[in-house]
């Protein structure tokens, strides 16, 4: 489980906003929207109230009313709302266009009011655009300088799509604006995991079950950062105790399953999955999880049929985010041409995102286009210099090149900026026994059955196929040049 994982923090406005409908729209939009203008957050839940009443089905309402309710404060009824939208749309696939429309509505037109800039920015990163989510969230701070849910909301955006430092600053100006808001401390709470500060996450953490106990925010945050601590215990209880306040719930039942995943229980992890699949089929970023558990039980029936469900289910993709999330499920279908134009779609779209890099990489690395893979994921680390799968994935398309000097510098490196991930172990050890240093290969190996345990060796030798078969296509490749090209 990344400690950083959407399932695992759940927090801040972006999360709440996270549904999709019919349009519907209210004959009191004007009304609304002015109560929204001036900041007049008891109207709004007044009109808002009537008019999801009057319209049960309705994403603008469900949106509208739980903004306001976290305004005023009343975190209980916000978290209500928001379990009510999700049983309303169990079987309903969300409208991430309209989402995203009406997040431009509210830009567009009210475009210096830092209330509409700041909705309109969790709105944008609930439909996926996560660029625009940025945009707006930075406008909102510029126009409502003092209002803390300004620097929440461009906060929580720039966490979600870069992390970093200044993201954490954002988030200190909300706690600092304030103190006396929840949502501050548990978006504070992912900012500081994404740093690997875990004992102020877990305070922050505690600060929220102190204001806010009847919602799993708190909760969640706990098991996001013990898990940094790997104190996994504490993970289990506290990600258990997040359902029990929070009732049934996507974030939740994933949560779990990255908890049982990492603790070496597939099986436990699926059943997880499926109750989360339960609540929301429609749930794309689900299928692709269950994918990736039944791709490392080496699965192959298992990881096809889910990955060809995120694909039926992103025929038509909206974001960045589901971009790159049908770009991997392309790739687990071997149809890597189209994964890599996703991944290209997603860079497009999220130029500002790391991650979309990595992504982009690893799609270059799968069509043998190895020193594209390594330009792209130094690209991702001129955004993040920390980031280890960026590391991770650059090793692996130097180790495609035969460039295993290079390779094994920056799978040290991933290494000791987190001594517990297994995959670079793993690797490091393939490449330092194809040198040769079969003491130093089996040091590394036996560091990557003290993190992984039984499954280590089918996952060295899974890694140890891709390497030989990037090997093999490379010593064709270069055959046929040298064929092509007369010499002897």
């Amino acid at each position: 489980m990344r400690a950083s994982a959407k399932g695992v923090t759940l927090v801040a406005v972006a999360v709440l906003l996270g549904a999709g409908c019919h349009r519907g729209w209210s004959s009191d939009d004007a009304a609304l929207e002015k109560a929204i203008v001036d900041g007049d957050w008891q109207k709004v839940v007044e009109l808002g109230e009537a008019w999801q009443t009057a319209q049960p089905i309705n994403i603008v309402a469900s949106t509208v009313l739980q903004a306001a309710y976290h305004r005023l404060g009343r975190l209980d009824e916000m978290w209500k709302a928001h379990q009510l939208r999700t049983s309303r749309y169990r079987k309903r696939r969300p409208d991430y266009r309209l989402l995203a429309s009406w997040a431009k509505h509210l830009r567009d037109t009210y475009p210096t009011n830092g209330n509409c800039l700041a909705l309109a920015s969790g709105v944008f990163l609930a439909a996926g655009e996560d660029g625009k989510a940025v945009e707006a969230g930075q406008a909102a701070v510029r126009r409502a300088p003092e209002d803390w849910a300004s620097y929440l909301a461009s906060g929580v955006a720039l966490q979600t799509v870069v992390g970093g430092r200044q993201a954490l600053e954002l988030l200190d100006k909300a706690v600092e604006l304030g103190p006396g808001d929840a949502l501050v401390y548990a978006g504070r709470a992912a900012a500081l995991v994404g740093l690997r500060e875990y004992d102020r996450a877990l305070a922050d953490a505690n600060k929220v079950l102190e204001l806010a106990p009847g919602i799993p925010h708190g909760w969640r945050a706990r098991a996001a950062a013990y898990f940094g601590k790997r104190d996994y215990s504490e993970v289990l209880q506290s990600a258990t105790k997040g359902l029990e306040v929070g009732g049934p719930s996507v974030a939740g039942y994933e949560g779990l399953a990255s908890i049982h995943l990492y603790q070496g229980d597939p099986d436990a992890a699926l059943v997880d999955l499926a109750k989360a699949v339960e609540l929301a089929p429609w749930a794309a970023e689900i299928h692709w999880r269950r994918a990736w558990v039944y791709y490392q039980m080496g699965d192959r029936d298992g990881y096809r049929t889910e990955a060809g469900e995120v694909v039926r289910l992103l025929k038509r993709p909206v974001g960045v985010r589901q971009y790159w999330l049908r770009s991997e499920a392309l790739g687990l279908l071997g149809r890597p041409k189209e994964a890599l134009r996703d991944a290209a779609e997603a860079v497009r779209l999220g130029p500002e995102s790391a991650r979309n890099y990595i992504i982009l990489a690893k799609a270059e690395h799968e069509v043998h286009k190895d020193n594209q893979a390594v330009e792209t994921c130094t690209r991702a680390l001129s955004i993040d210099p920390d980031n280890r799968e960026a590391l991770m994935w650059r090793a692996a398309a130097y180790t495609a090149q035969g460039e295993y000097g290079s390779a094994d510098a920056d799978l040290s490196e991933a290494i000791r900026l987190d001594p517990d991930g297994p995959y670079a172990y793993c690797l490091r050890s393939i490449l330092r026994e194809k040198s040769g240093d079969t003491d130093q290969a089996a040091a590394d190996f036996s560091e990557t059955v003290r993190i992984e345990g039984e499954a280590a060796k089918r996952h060295t030798e899974a890694l140890r196929k891709q390497v030989d078969e990037h090997e093999a296509w490379r010593g064709r490749h270069w055959t046929w040049r040298r064929s092509s090209s007369g010499r002897d």
